[in-house]
């Protein structure tokens, strides 16, 4: 029973695995219509796993973070597909002050927040953007 479980997990997670440097349109053949999008971010559900993608101005996703939306518990075999997927099999380990992280040789970092259950996959450069735009956020609350 529990190896069953197992490969369903695997299946699910293997059916979300976005990557980061597809196009908008290969993340709407892989996710479908996206349920949100404005001017920063475009979100996607899937399987039970919300997934928000930013993309450059190439319109190339350089930013992505999944988040279970039923249970919050990610098993490390999903995550390990997800990271594979994105960042390859060569994958340097640290931590992010308690969170876990990765990174490739190529840039691309993921983080896994077990508190929020989420995890996020990104370039330097959508890392960039995406605080450049929570900045512009917080100055316009500032108003």
């Amino acid at each position: 029973m529990k190896s069953i479980l197992s490969l369903l997990l695997l299946i699910v997670s293997m059916s979300v695995e976005a990557r980061i440097g597809e196009t908008y349109e290969e993340c709407v053949d892989r996710y479908g219509n996206p349920i949100e999008q404005d001017d920063v971010s475009v979100v996607f559900a899937k399987s039970g796993i919300m997934i928000v993608a930013l993309f450059n101005a190439d319109g190339i996703c350089d930013f992505i973070f999944f988040q279970k939306r039923q249970t919050t518990d990610w098993s490390s075999e999903e995550v390990n597909t997800i990271l594979k997927a994105n960042l390859g099999s060569e994958l340097k380990q640290g931590v992010d002050g308690s969170d876990p992280l990765w990174s490739n040789s190529k840039g691309v970092i993921a983080t896994y927040n077990e508190s929020r259950a989420v995890l996020t996959i990104t370039t330097e450069a959508g890392m960039k953007r995406r605080e450049d735009a929570q900045n512009a956020k917080r100055s316009v609350n500032d108003f």
